[in-house]
């Protein structure tokens, strides 16, 4: 398939000299169709009305901008370029200068002003054929541009913080806008990842210690116990807890996000590369859970950028790295040591006040060893001597 290609330049119409040379050179060695305009608002204006047909502009550095211009200048080439900018949020689409200009080509104040790399000289064959190529190259990944373009707050927050995850994210979303181009993308290999953004999150709010040093341990994230701790559970392990009970920081929404992309992450949890065994295990453990779903790794990508966003607000908001920790709530735990209670094999005690059901304790392998008293209650037994009876216990 073929690309199409504005050329706004006031002598682009000319069926002898340059022009004519240019266009058939396009068409017949690159596959690059021209449609020429004389006029910078007549050819930009066609290309809003047609903007899907087009993959490129080719600007003149000075040329006529509309009908009342009296001489070339390159005001038309700087509004075209501003209106290019603007479409921008509906489509990229880049833009060249190809000028006769000689003495343009190699100024560096003008080079500015419309872009690096972007000036090329009209009468040199070299020139010209490094337009054409740089055309090509950038049609290529111009899926991923314009992918860039419609996510930029969510892939510049991330760009910002670690390059790999805004990488992640747009592999997601460029297959999600253009499946042909991606024929090749697997859901499967992305639930990981997405856990892996989300890990990153974490890190991010570590810095302000809107999450606990204490969830970090030996450069590693520990994401059970940060995602408690955001969304007021207890950290059983740590013991610790964001606030006191019924306290969250996140908002319920964000907390059932962060829990399903977590869940379906499970597998390789850290920044790790997967193995082909790797693979095999996280393709058959999606399959079963998740069936042959062609559609829910977007919407679980959906979730991630609307948790991305929220956690940017939220850490640019609460930046008070004292007052962070002062809602971090430590939890002492009883402790003790399971041991058998004489002459009663229903239970086993857990010091002079805990008893614990024999069942529970076997089930988990706890005899002789100590052990946290997560959730315990009177004791409903009036012939045991420990006033309570433990429901939740753990090594």
């Amino acid at each position: 398939m073929g690309l199409n290609v504005i050329w706004i330049d006031d002598k682009s119409r000319e069926k002898t000299g340059f022009a004519s040379i240019f266009i058939s050179r396009c068409e017949k060695r690159h596959g690059i169709y021209i449609s020429p305009f004389e006029l910078a608002v007549d050819g930009i204006s066609y290309l809003e009305q047609n903007i899907d047909q087009f993959q490129a502009v080719i600007l003149d550095a000075k040329g006529w901008h509309d009908k009342k211009d009296a001489t070339t200048t390159t005001y038309g080439m700087h509004e075209a370029i501003k209106r290019l900018e603007r479409l921008a949020y509906k489509k990229y689409v880049p833009y060249y200068v190809l000028t006769a200009q000689g003495d343009l080509v190699g100024d560096e104040e003008f080079a500015y002003s419309v872009g690096k790399d972007k000036v090329y000289y009209k009468y040199s064959s070299d020139d010209v054929e490094r337009l054409l190529k740089q055309i090509e190259d950038d049609a290529k990944h111009n899926s991923r541009l314009q992918t860039r373009v419609y996510y930029h707050e969510v892939l510049d927050y991330l760009e910002s913080t670690n390059k790999n995850t805004s990488e992640i994210l747009l592999d997601i979303l460029e297959a999600l806008h253009y499946p042909k181009d991606n024929s090749k993308f697997n859901p499967l290999l992305y639930y990981n990842q997405l856990r892996q953004i989300i890990e990153n999150l974490f890190s991010e709010a570590n810095k302000y210690k809107i999450i606990p040093d204490e969830c970090f341990q030996n450069n590693k994230v520990n994401i059970d116990q940060c995602y408690r701790f955001l969304v007021g559970n207890d950290c059983e392990i740590l013991e610790l807890r964001y606030g006191n009970s019924g306290e969250s920081i996140t908002p319920k929404h964000i907390a059932d996000m962060l829990s399903m992309i977590l869940y379906l992450g499970n597998i390789k949890s850290h920044y790790t590369k997967l193995t082909d065994r790797d693979k095999l295990k996280l393709d058959s453990y999606l399959k079963d859970e998740v069936g042959k779903s062609h559609y829910l790794i977007y919407s679980l990508t959906f979730q991630v950028c609307e948790i991305i966003i929220w956690m940017k607000d939220y850490i640019k908001e609460h930046q008070d790295i004292k007052s962070n920790l002062q809602k971090c709530k430590k939890l002492n735990y009883p402790k003790g040591i399971v041991e058998p209670i004489d002459g009663i094999t229903d239970f086993y005690q857990i010091g002079d006040i805990y008893c614990i059901e024999s069942g529970i304790v076997e089930k988990m392998g706890l005899v002789g060893k100590t052990i946290k008293v997560i959730k315990y209650i009177p004791n409903p037994n009036k012939e045991l001597n420990f006033p309570f009876l433990v429901k939740r216990a753990i090594p």
